[in-house]
């Protein structure tokens, strides 16, 4: 029998990961990824939760899972609580992004059943395993199982953030469980430099940490104090500034940044085991899949500890840093043959740098930082290190004086004609000079601007120099002439490495300075170009000005530095959303935010040149190994992710007939309306429903709301006696900033006004929430008082908009550049080679579409979940659908949804069999844009799911539909239940200027069975329906309810 064990990727390997994924009803990262990664999800709601533990219950509420809904709101609650603490000192607010979210909800799982019942944790996880992972041969036998976890976080990807996270979870679940704890907590880190960073960001985040000093006695030390120290730095014994690893004992709480690097062979891990092993740990690291290649041992350790995988792979396919594209190099190339690859190379660069100077506006708009090319390299012998860099001086030196060879070399690969072929007998630089060549530059041209703005000189012939900073440790300096340096060599012999050059004719100077060029990279003013030499870039240095990267000195053991580097140079800042750094590539930007404005296609294709990272090596056998890396991360070498555009079809629609609701001339509330008075008459109360919500009860044991009658309670002097105004106060000027409510201007007193006045709300709350018994009682009466006053505040501005925009709505004919059509979809099939039906699904139908055949074409609609209808009332055409489980196939915008996709299909079937009712009328369709499309302003926005146009013959009707699930929807209170109602106060009040006014209807399908609604007040299904409220369950009744607001026979 053959052994597959090996054959398995690691990253298929993680069993604690998987049966965590199942806890939540997850099958895999996919599913976060397709139903969390909107931006729109991020941030906390009026009522104190997290939105994604919102959006989760509405989505996964009937998920086979294993987390209660009591469980998932307390840990959503120390999130909070958590990152309140994270948030305290810091001028620019933390948000947490979505695999962040679940990466901490996962921690709290974990730790509030390892700490409650580890006996039983370990029978679950192997009997989760027994089932799933039978082949893989692994099992959990002893607490040292148990006590550690790891997160696969890529860099970029918040790993600090997570851990300061981490040290706040594990405080609060050993005191929720009184489990006595008497160790330290622990940081471990590869390096000095990176320690410092370390300390730095605990500053940041509010958290009490020191470097760890040998035999230094602190007579006020916290016993929650962080204790930082190097892993280089324990060891068996004491020696010099070595502390031996008893002296910590084994009942500490470790946090291990890296922890396979900073420490020789595998001595950190035996001592992570030692410090830890009556204690637990936390590892952090963007590579685990290297530090365990081809140790059996650390791997199958590591597949039952990592937690949560957010490596690379995940990182790259959200959007986030810069794509990345490998230069390859022929695996055998003469010496003329390797000098054109590294001037191709070279010009890859200059084109970025062209484009940067070029496009000035652009780049500032975006966060593109001035290009640099960066030499890089693993930890090897001083005597290659120094070869390769040699080489790559004597190539410059090469370029710079041999400027007719130069020029030749740039002509022929401009033309294809420079022999530099892959396997396939493709030229391997082909279509990457797109830009260049739009210049219509010569090649003479090309060099002397290459020598312009790379190496600062304007003349040709000039000798290339090497300063050598005599104050400056293991940094020399290129330049030529009496120019600005335009490089950087960073060599740990520079006396050594310079005295080589002097031998090969390179010109060398000794010079006094006393400043860094190395430490000035990053500043706006640069003029160094070219940094050579990793050792400072692997440890800790960070730059977003990284562009293209050749790799040196790439051997068999370097695989995790490589990454780390290559993590490294693929950071970006990106587009600026709300005061802060998207980190996303500007495709991924504009997928996110679609309706912001778009650059036109020639500047959003240049901006995607100098957003990718170029990758070459000096030899072939390092790309290779280069690219092992990559495949081990999951990543393919070669882009297998496949990227369609689809256009659509406009349907023919009578333009003037058709008619929208808009503001009159477009006025804008935050602009044109007087700012609105924060202290007026509410009409309604607001409404503020305390029970179920963990932040609001006495106990961390979240109560479940059992259906018997509500109580109603009012806040009142005992509880403003100890109510914190002030923070009330601060934490809603912090609100109205995320909510963008700019107009809206209150004070302190305003706030303690309002909320000393009970009359404007309705607070269902059990009475004994109301008692005052202890101080820290006054902390949950702060928490009802800012979730009301986000209420009110919310109320306010809707309210205030309302009125301004009320008299100012008018019908208007709908235009064909309204934002709720779309005229192209970009669809991204992840690995297409694994989804080619779906692949060719879609080529065929643009083909289709592009040779205007769309109304004749009769191809394949439906392929693995993907589907795709031509529906003759929709406004435009074709609409796609893809199933829950379809997740490596996205759309910009986003494919239709189950529940709206189940209308479509109800309407295309009642159709058939009324044939002869749809002859005398006309209907139109269009999906409505969620922010963008037709809105209504109460209650945070409701934007319905469809606008249907009905004209029938002497009546127009606007009809609103929301297939939408009522699973957890207060159905008493609900703005979109009651919405029906008040559509028809809207009806008669907004102008029309002729033409007859339109009937306007609002209607909402529900997935949910009536059965399955949270109902305690026993509202009949009929009651339901007669406020528009319909379910799919019914089946051809919804359309007849719907179709029968046309007050016509539907018969005829």
């Amino acid at each position: 029998m053959t052994n597959h064990k090996n054959e398995i990727p690691f990253q298929k390997k993680l069993v604690l990961n998987k049966y965590f994924l199942n806890y939540f009803g997850f099958n895999s990262f996919n599913d976060i990824r397709k139903y969390f990664s909107d931006p729109l999800h991020e941030g906390i709601s009026t009522e104190g939760e997290s939105k994604f533990f919102n959006e989760y219950w509405k989505i996964f509420s009937e998920a086979p899972k294993t987390i209660t809904k009591e469980d998932f709101a307390e840990y959503d609650q120390n999130l909070i609580s958590h990152l309140k603490k994270i948030n305290k000192n810091r001028k620019d607010k933390i948000t947490l992004k979505y695999f962040q979210y679940f990466s901490l909800i996962f921690v709290e799982a974990y730790l509030d059943n390892f700490f409650a019942n580890p006996t039983k944790l370990k029978h679950s996880l192997n009997s989760e395993l027994n089932k799933q992972n039978e082949e893989l041969g692994l099992k959990y036998s002893e607490y040292n199982d148990l006590n550690k976890l790891a997160i696969w976080s890529a860099t970029g990807s918040g790993k600090t953030l997570l851990m300061h996270f981490n040290y706040f979870q594990i405080k609060y679940f050993l005191n929720k469980y009184n489990t006595k704890f008497d160790g330290s907590y622990i940081l471990l880190t590869p390096s000095e430099s990176l320690s410092s960073q370390h300390l730095d960001e605990y500053r940041d985040s509010s958290i009490q940490a020191e470097r760890y000093i040998k035999d230094d006695v602190k007579l006020f030390s916290n016993a929650d104090d962080i204790q930082v120290v190097e892993n280089s730095k324990i060891g068996e014994k004491d020696i010099k500034e070595t502390v031996a690893v008893s002296r910590f004992g084994n009942k500490n709480i470790l946090f291990v940044d890296e922890g396979h690097r900073g420490s020789s062979g595998d001595s950190w891990y035996k001592y992570r085991n030692s410090l830890c092993s009556n204690g637990f740990s936390f590892e952090y690291s963007a590579t685990f899949s290297q530090a365990v290649s081809k140790k059996r041992v650390l791997e199958e350790e590591y597949a039952k500890c990592i937690l949560f995988d957010y490596s690379y792979k995940n990182f790259y396919e959200d959007g986030y840093g810069k794509d990345y594209s490998i230069l390859n190099v022929p695996e055998k190339l003469e010496s003329n043959l390797e000098i054109k690859y590294l001037i191709a190379s070279l010009l890859s660069y200059y084109q970025q740098k062209k484009i940067y100077l070029d496009k000035k506006d652009i780049m500032f708009d975006y966060n593109i930082e001035n290009p640099l090319l960066v030499f890089v390299g693993g930890n090897v012998t001083a005597r290659e290190a120094n070869s390769d860099v040699i080489e790559i001086v004597n190539f410059l030196s090469y370029f710079i004086n041999n400027s007719e060879d130069s020029i030749l070399a740039i002509h022929e690969i401009l033309h294809g004609e420079a022999g530099l072929i892959d396997n396939r007998e493709n030229d391997i630089f082909s279509g990457r000079f797109s830009y260049l060549v739009s210049k219509n530059l010569t090649p003479d041209e090309i060099y002397d601007d290459i020598l312009s703005i790379i190496f600062h000189t304007d003349i040709r012939g000039h000798t290339l120099q090497v300063d050598n900073p005599t104050a400056v440790e293991g940094e020399l300096r290129l330049k030529i002439g009496m120019n600005s340096s335009f490089g950087v060599i960073n060599v740990g012999n520079d006396k050594n490495v310079l005295g080589i050059f002097e031998k090969l004719g390179i010109t060398t100077n000794q010079v006094h300075f006393t400043d860094s060029l190395f430490d000035t990279i990053n500043n706006k003013k640069s003029t160094i170009n070219i940094l050579i030499g990793s050792k400072k870039f692997s440890e800790g240095w960070n730059s977003w000005r990284v562009s293209t990267m050749g790799l040196m000195n790439v051997g068999q053991k370097e695989g995790s530095q490589i990454i780390q580097l290559f993590g490294r140079g693929v950071r970006l800042k990106g587009r600026n959303r709300d005061g802060k750094y998207s980190l996303k590539r500007s495709s991924a930007y504009h997928s996110d935010f679609r309706f912001e404005p778009k650059l036109p296609i020639e500047d959003m294709q240049l901006l995607s040149i100098v957003e990718t990272l170029n990758i070459f090596g000096l030899r072939a056998n390092y790309m290779q190994q280069f690219k092992n890396y990559l495949s081990n991360e999951g990543l393919h070498s070669e882009n297998k992710t496949y990227e369609i555009v689809i256009p659509t079809v406009r349907t023919n629609y009578p333009k003037e007939k058709i008619k929208t609701i808009r503001v009159k001339n477009n006025l804008n509330f935050l602009k044109d309306a007087p700012a609105p008075a924060f202290n007026q008459y509410l009409a309604k109360p607001i409404i503020l429903d305390t029970y179920g919500k963990v932040q609001f009860e006495t106990s961390l044991n979240y109560k479940k709301y059992n259906g018997a009658q509500k109580e109603l309670g009012k806040l009142d002097s005992r509880h403003y006696f100890g109510m914190d105004f002030e923070k009330i106060y601060f934490d809603l000027l912090d609100y109205k900033k995320e909510k963008k409510y700019w107009n809206v201007i209150f004070s302190l007193s305003d706030v303690e006004k309002i909320l000393k006045n009970n009359s404007w709300y309705k607070l269902y709350i059990p009475k004994s929430e109301l008692a005052v018994k202890l101080f820290k009682d006054f902390e949950r009466f702060n928490r009802i008082g800012l979730s009301l006053m986000k209420k009110y505040i919310d109320k306010i501005y809707t309210v205030s908009k309302k009125k301004f925009e009320a008299p100012l709505l008018e019908y208007a004919p709908l235009r064909t550049n309204d934002p709720n059509f779309i005229d192209e979809y970009n669809v991204i099939i992840e690995d297409y080679e694994s989804s080619l039906s779906s692949k060719n699904m879609l080529d065929n139908l643009r083909e289709a579409i592009i040779n205007d055949q769309f109304e004749q074409y009769k191809g394949i609609s439906k392929v693995q979940g993907l589907e795709w209808i031509e529906l003759k009332e929709s406004l435009f055409n074709p609409l796609f659908y893809t199933a829950k489980d379809i997740t490596d196939i996205k759309f910009v915008p986003t494919s239709l949804v189950e529940s709206e996709w189940q209308f479509l299909k109800y309407y295309q079937t009642y159709k058939l069999k009324h044939e002869q009712f749809f002859k005398h009328r006309e209907i139109y369709l269009i999906r409505n844009a969620s922010r963008k499309g037709i809105g209504f302003f109460d209650d945070e926005g409701f934007y319905p799911d469809f606008i249907m146009w009905v004209f029938d013959r002497e009546n127009e009707y606007i009809f609103f539909i929301e297939p939408h699930s009522l699973q957890y929807e207060d159905i008493i209170n609900s703005a979109k239940i009651n919405f029906s109602e008040k559509i028809k106060s809207l009806q008669n009040s907004i102008k029309i200027s002729e033409g007859e006014r339109p009937i306007l209807e609002s209607f909402i399908i529900s997935p949910t069975p009536y059965e399955s609604l949270f109902n305690p007040n026993g509202i009949t299904k009929q009651e339901l329906n007669d406020k528009n409220v319909l379910f799919f369950e019914d089946g051809e009744f919804v359309m007849e309810q719907i179709l029968a607001k046309l007050h016509t026979d539907i018969n005829s």
